[in-house]
């Protein structure tokens, strides 16, 4: 199994989870990862689970924090990579540095899906941090301006 399907059902599995009312809702709608010294607003109207504030939903849309090691790998080429993974069609890609660190904005389409996804992906020493948010491809423009704000809210420590 390669990387991007171990990613991909951890990420699918992660949403199930969600999905089924098993976790609780947060009331300050702050998602984070303390251990990797981040933190961030859910967009508007969106929950934030609990027992995982690394995640976020809103009827079928979903928002997820991951992260893992570049072990050696260029981060503008995995960038590209994981942004193309799953039949990913890039729609549009920006560098941008958040609390000064590397970062590339992308949204990305997903047609086999019918979904669109805004993610960020955040050059961390020899990590990279990804930030996921998800709609079904007609919904997205609908929250697109919160998605945005969301990821403009982020901090790194």
């Amino acid at each position: 199994m390669t990387k991007y399907s171990l990613r991909m059902i951890l990420i699918f599995l992660g949403l199930i989870i969600m999905g089924c009312g098993g976790g609780s809702t947060a009331s300050n709608g702050k998602m984070e990862a303390p251990e990797l010294g981040i933190s961030m607003y859910a967009p508007s109207g969106w929950s934030v689970d609990r027992p995982n504030p690394r995640m976020c939903f809103k009827g079928e849309n979903t928002g997820i924090i991951l992260d893992e090691p570049l072990e050696g790998k260029s981060f503008d080429e995995y960038v590209q990579q994981l942004s193309e993974a799953n039949s990913g069609k890039v729609i549009s890609t920006a560098t941008i540095s958040i609390s000064g660190f590397d970062a590339i904005l992308t949204v990305i389409e997903y047609p086999n899906a019918g979904s669109k996804s805004i993610k960020v992906f955040i050059h961390k020493g020899d990590r990279l941090i990804e930030i996921s948010f998800v709609t079904p491809a007609e919904d997205f423009p609908e929250y697109e301006t919160s998605l945005r704000k969301s990821i403009q809210s982020i901090t790194i420590e």
